[in-house]
């Protein structure tokens, strides 16, 4: 994936993220992503809205006001990345969108930090 700010800030670090790994790109951050060659390429995709990640960083204590940040595109976590898998599969069977939203919001507490 391509977009990571390099040091001085600057758009154009690639980064590889591997399997069972969860991107995370900012509302509004241009990107790109493509395979690694030689390798299958699998991915799932979802772009919340700003309001829908202020209130999911509400509900783990986050100030609600202010968008939550990532140190990395990339979250190594494989649990997260299943139950990620799991949601984003529920969701395309509900056509509701409300129920769409109450998926993701039963996973976020799974990305706090102990």
């Amino acid at each position: 994936m391509s977009g990571e700010p390099t040091p001085d800030g600057t758009p154009g670090r690639t980064v590889i993220i591997p399997e069972r790994a969860i991107a995370v790109v900012p509302p509004g951050e241009v990107h790109t992503g493509y395979p690694v060659p030689g390798w299958p390429w699998h991915y799932r995709a979802m772009y919340p809205s700003a309001a829908l990640i202020a209130a999911l960083a509400s509900e783990v204590g986050l100030p609600a006001e202010a968008m939550p940040t990532f140190p990395s595109l990339c979250l190594s976590d494989a649990n997260l990345a299943d139950a990620f898998v799991r949601m984003h599969r529920q969701c395309e069977t509900k056509p509701d969108p409300l129920e769409c939203e109450g998926s993701v919001a039963e996973i976020s507490p799974q990305s706090r930090s102990p």
